[in-house]
């Protein structure tokens, strides 16, 4: 679907894709379109290029990698051309872990997949201060995590780092993980885009950032699960 912000120049895109209700998100921004991971492979990318170029004038696309796992990455190699952006620590990740994410899931792949690194990284931010757009470090569900603000739209994209109910959780710093998600919350944001869907198919409201959090203290503190639930009730 569709969302318009900007009646003159920018527009976003967010789509709920079939595998684990994954979120697609693209913005047109001055000059540019502007994709927030890749999903499954490059034939959906390509899908997603060509639908653009029928209904838009044909820009540069710049890709954003929220953070190193297979499902937002292996859409890279449609963009392998273009300027694809993540966290420092999303190159030791992917050398890590690429392959054998690779065999592991290969029967999820849509197209050809290459694994393409980003060519672009940055430590704590990178900013597009025409666009009035923000890529920040935000380690949580994983450490390389990266998030994007879209200031003027009002638009918070979070990766893997919230999700409905209860967060998936690999980077055990849970410490580290509630903070970032406090600064989530310092944020003036109208819209907060996942990198998965509840089964609902809905954006997450407040709450759903409220219980991240207990879970996550639950954890912090080795709290049980039945001790957890009590308080969420």
């Amino acid at each position: 679907m569709f969302r318009k912000f900007d009646q003159e120049d920018g527009f976003l895109l967010l789509m709920i894709l079939r595998v684990c209700s994954q979120t697609y998100m693209l913005l047109k921004v001055k000059n540019i379109f502007l994709s927030c991971d890749t999903y499954l492979g490059p034939v959906p990318m390509e899908e997603i290029k060509n639908h653009l170029y029928k209904h838009v004038n044909k820009l540069p696309f710049i890709v954003f990698n929220s953070h190193y796992h297979w499902d937002h990455i292996w859409g890279n190699c449609a963009f392998e051309d273009c300027p694809i952006i993540g966290q420092t620590g999303i190159i030791n990740m992917i050398h890590l872990y690429g392959k054998s994410e690779l065999f592991k899931y290969d029967k999820q792949k849509l197209g050809v997949v290459q694994i393409v690194l980003p060519n672009i990284v940055f430590k704590q931010f990178m900013a597009f201060p025409e666009d009035k757009i923000t890529l920040f470090s935000s380690p949580g569900h994983t450490y390389d995590s990266a998030s994007l603000y879209d200031i003027l739209d009002k638009v918070l994209y979070v990766g893997d780092n919230i999700e409905d109910p209860i967060p998936y959780v690999e980077n055990t710093d849970f410490e580290q993980y509630i903070n970032t998600i406090e600064k989530y919350e310092s944020l003036d944001y109208k819209v907060l885009i996942p990198g998965h869907m509840n089964s609902h198919g809905d954006l997450p409201k407040k709450r759903v950032i409220k219980k991240n959090v207990k879970y996550l203290s639950a954890l912090l503190h080795k709290e049980s699960l039945a001790t957890y639930q009590k308080k969420t009730i």
